[in-house]
């Protein structure tokens, strides 16, 4: 039995009983899940043990049915629905509303002796990020003062494990989950390692690999139907019921797992406001820090203006975030600027450089990752090749056809690798798989979860313009011809031409894409050195473990900047 004692939680909604497992396993305690109250009378017929968090409304029963076979004093009871008079009757003395609150959990069960040695309510090691208001519990639980949680473990100046939420809404592609989970892995240098959970729209997001410390909660996938609208990817319900779905399932997730920051990719408010519930609660109940990332390029200022008007973005962002981190670098784009931010939003912005994949290239943890990177391997030449990136592969057949159509002939002393992505249309994959067939110059690679293999071989990269693909590339100081997408954003056309203008890539506009273009570029732009280097600010991945430790009250190991 581990020294926190033993704790079964009788709860059937999953996210909710993995992030209570996560938390009070992080605590020391030995945790038994049960999602029934047949499978809790198992559990019990077991053994025995020392608490028990109990769900009233569980599939199978009412979870009080459980109490003659448990220690009344040592139960207590979470619900959304408190009944006074029925717990009474039942000798229910512990009850804890939903949501829950960490914290309040927490030291209710440190009350019943739960958590090791006896420590101050000041030194335990809980979430920093989930307190809500004095005398949101129930019971003797509303004696206790929210504002003593504390931050570090007793002993020797140890410190608690950092939570962090990383949330991005996914609904074309895999950049910002890729970006995010770039930042997670990151992250895990933090001593003691941070406890980092992933919510993601992208449905794939559960393919890629993650360090020890990090997970991923995935939310029913959106689509993008054009530039400001959504519909569901796969479920036959309303827009107006996904999103009540997905934003249940953040402030969820949120509540219940108590982090200390919560950074948001890109979309101040989440698609379709889906964030609103979880940063009000966020913002009013709880010390959670939060964060905005945004990437190096928007879109163009007037249509940027028209979106943040109609969505109200900067009213949220001068509400709830603490922070603004801009994975980019102000020579390229100051966004303060470009944008016409206002003054209060300028204030929070620090520009932290591009994300540098270079330290991580190829040592993203687990088996998985390792079979990926060997199995994009097995299929590089040894001689050396150009590569061609079309992002997820949703709107990257242009590319890969004109890539897949470049001269053997001309270009005969260069192979050309092409990794199509997830998205990619099954009829169009099968066509491409059919020429490189025919073609000994071209090999074809379905998907790998760590890109950065196939880019540090490469001698020159062909490449749509997204922040992920681009910030490969710069990584690893590759000449590159970037065809960027001009619809529904120009984000990409913008990033490509500035990042030109500094002499750092080559730009093929979307009309003149065809294979002879390429044949050129390959032919010339493709066999220059290097030429990125000092040109553009690549300390993002340092300085962002920086910014987290300073908003989460840590020693700071990095200046960043920022413009005003």
């Amino acid at each position: 039995m581990n020294r926190g004692g033993s704790l079964l939680i009788v709860e059937d909604e999953r996210v909710l009983s993995s992030c209570l497992r996560l938390h009070f396993s992080s605590l020391g305690m030995d945790v038994t899940i049960a999602g029934t109250v047949a499978e809790g009378r198992e559990c019990l017929d077991r053994r025995r043990y020392d608490a028990c968090l109990l769900d009233m409304g569980l599939p199978d029963g009412d979870g009080l049915s459980l109490l003659g076979e448990l220690s009344v004093d040592r139960s207590i009871v979470i619900t959304a629905t408190p009944d006074p008079v029925r717990f009474a009757a039942a000798g229910v003395r512990h009850v804890i509303p939903k949501p829950l609150d960490l914290d309040v959990v927490t030291r209710a069960l440190f009350d019943l002796g739960l958590g090791g040695e006896k420590q101050s309510v000041s030194e335990m090691p809980i979430a920093a990020g989930g307190l809500t208001t004095p005398g949101s519990g129930a019971g003797d639980l509303d004696s206790l003062d929210a504002e003593s949680a504390g931050r570090a473990l007793p002993g020797a100046g140890r410190e608690r494990p950092l939570r962090v939420i990383l949330y991005s809404h996914d609904t074309v592609g895999l950049g910002h989950f890729r970006r995010n989970l770039t930042i997670a892995r990151a992250l895990s240098s933090i001593r003691p390692r941070p406890h980092v959970l992933l919510v993601s729209g992208a449905t794939e997001a559960v393919r890629f690999p993650k360090p020890d410390g990090v997970d991923v909660v995935t939310l029913p996938a959106l689509a993008k139907l054009d530039r400001a609208r959504y519909g569901s990817r796969s479920l036959g319900v309303s827009l107006e019921d996904m999103i009540a779905i997905r934003s249940q399932t953040i402030r969820a997730v949120a509540a219940s797992f108590g982090p200390d920051v919560f950074i948001v990719d890109n979309v101040p408010r989440g698609a379709e406001r889906e964030l609103d519930a979880t940063l009000e609660h966020l913002r009013s109940n709880t010390t959670t820090r939060i964060v905005l990332g945004l990437r190096d390029v928007l879109d163009e200022p007037e249509a940027v203006a028209r979106d943040w008007a109609r969505l109200e973005n900067e009213a949220a962002i001068e509400t709830y975030y603490d922070a603004i981190w801009v994975y980019g670098d102000p020579a390229v784009v100051e966004l303060g600027a470009e944008y016409d931010f206002s003054p209060e939003v300028r204030r929070k912005l620090s520009y932290v450089g591009y994300l540098d994949r270079k330290p991580a290239a190829g040592q993203c943890p687990g088996g998985a990752a390792a079979r990926s990177v060997r199995d994009a391997g097995e299929r590089v030449p040894t001689r050396p090749y150009v590569l061609c990136l079309v992002g997820g592969g949703e709107d990257g057949g242009r590319v890969a056809d004109a890539f897949s159509r470049v001269s053997s002939e001309r270009c005969r002393d260069l192979a050309r690798v092409l990794l199509l992505g997830p998205f990619m249309p099954e009829a169009f994959r099968s066509e491409l798989h059919l020429r490189a067939s025919r073609d000994q110059n071209l090999e074809i690679v379905d998907f790998t979860e760590d890109p950065t293999v196939l880019i540090a071989g490469a001698q020159a990269v062909v490449s749509m313009g997204g922040h992920n693909s681009i910030s490969e590339i710069l990584s690893f100081d590759k000449p590159a011809l970037i065809v960027p997408r001009v619809s529904p954003r120009r984000e990409q056309w913008i990033r490509a031409n500035r990042l030109a203008r500094l002499g750092v890539v080559d730009v093929c506009e979307p009309e003149e894409l065809s294979p002879e273009r390429l044949e050129d570029w390959m032919e010339k732009g493709a066999r220059r050195g290097s030429s990125r280097v000092g040109r553009v600010d690549m300390g993002g991945i340092r300085r962002v473990v920086a910014l987290l430790n300073d908003l989460a009250g840590r020693p700071v190991v990095e200046p960043w900047r920022t413009h005003r």
